[in-house]
């Protein structure tokens, strides 16, 4: 492990995690993104109710097939208050806006969840990158920043799998713990 301003980083280990990577120029930019995946899953077990996942995808499911349609958005806000705050109100907000411009049904639920994770993603790196910079110089921010915009660019194509298993549309689930490498000939590539 190397020294840096990751480890006095106020944030959840596995977001810590994320940012010793991105910090450490012997990580790859695959190495950035496998960490993120189990730190936005850990944050959604966390921030969303399962009350609220069942509800939200209850209401999506219903509307699908109708030929008369529900009020949908009295139908969404009425999920207001199981939202919780963060992660769901987001997408809550997501859905609530997707709704108007299309059809509502599971398939703008998994959008209205891209987007959330996206934002939620976007948020923690900016907390990694305003914490790196008070702690080390520009160049070392600039640099970390520019590491996670591309770790979040690679990671952006898994977001749709992670939207399908927060809303319980498929069963896998994602690793925990993003990989470890322990052995002589399985540490980071060499550039």
């Amino acid at each position: 492990m190397s020294d840096g301003p990751h480890r006095s980083l106020p944030m959840k280990p596995k977001w810590r995690h994320v940012a010793e990577r991105a910090y450490n120029a012997a990580h790859g930019i695959e190495d950035i993104s496998a960490a993120m995946m189990p730190a936005l899953y850990a944050d959604c077990q966390n921030e969303i109710p399962p009350r609220f996942i069942e509800g939200l995808r209850r209401i999506c499911e219903s509307q699908e097939g109708r030929l008369f349609k529900d009020d949908s958005a009295s139908l969404l806000e009425s999920l207001r208050q199981d939202a919780g705050t963060g992660l769901g109100r987001n997408a809550l907000d997501n859905v609530v806006r997707l709704s108007r411009h299309e059809e509502l049904n599971v398939f703008t639920a998994v959008k209205a969840f891209e987007n959330a994770l996206t934002d939620w993603v976007a948020k923690n790196n900016r907390q990694m990158e305003e914490h790196t910079l008070r702690k080390t110089t520009v160049s070392k921010a600039n640099k970390l920043r520019s590491r996670l915009e591309q770790a979040t660019a690679h990671a952006k194509e898994q977001f749709s799998g992670l939207s399908r298993q927060i809303l319980k549309l498929d069963n896998t689930r994602p690793s925990r713990k993003a990989s470890k490498r322990g052995g002589l000939d399985e540490g980071p590539s060499i550039k």
